[in-house]
């Protein structure tokens, strides 16, 4: 492994991403088939949300360089998509 793999897998076990990375599933709603992770990197989070969804757009301005089933990979900038009115959005922050 390299260096900067070594520093990413120690920050990702760590017990503070640990835990904001539970917090951060545990308010994903999971009652739908489809998921838009924005700003997927190196796709852990689109990984994981492979748990709860069918499938998973992984969105990030470059075109994400992975490869796991049930996640299709895209390359754009999330304020310049499209979305139809008929979408719905929920909103996580305290004071929305």
């Amino acid at each position: 492994m390299s260096g900067h793999t070594n520093a990413l897998a120690g920050y990702r076990n760590s017990p503070a991403e640990t835990a904001r990375t539970r917090d951060l599933l545990s308010i994903v709603p999971k009652n739908l088939s489809t998921v838009l992770d924005v700003g997927a990197r190196d796709g852990h989070f689109s990984q994981l949300l492979t748990e709860h969804f069918e499938r998973v757009t992984a969105l990030d301005l470059t075109m994400p360089q992975f490869d796991f089933d049930r996640v299709r990979r895209v390359r754009g900038d999330v304020t310049k998509l499209q979305f139809p009115m008929t979408i719905s959005t929920s909103c996580f922050a305290p004071r929305c």
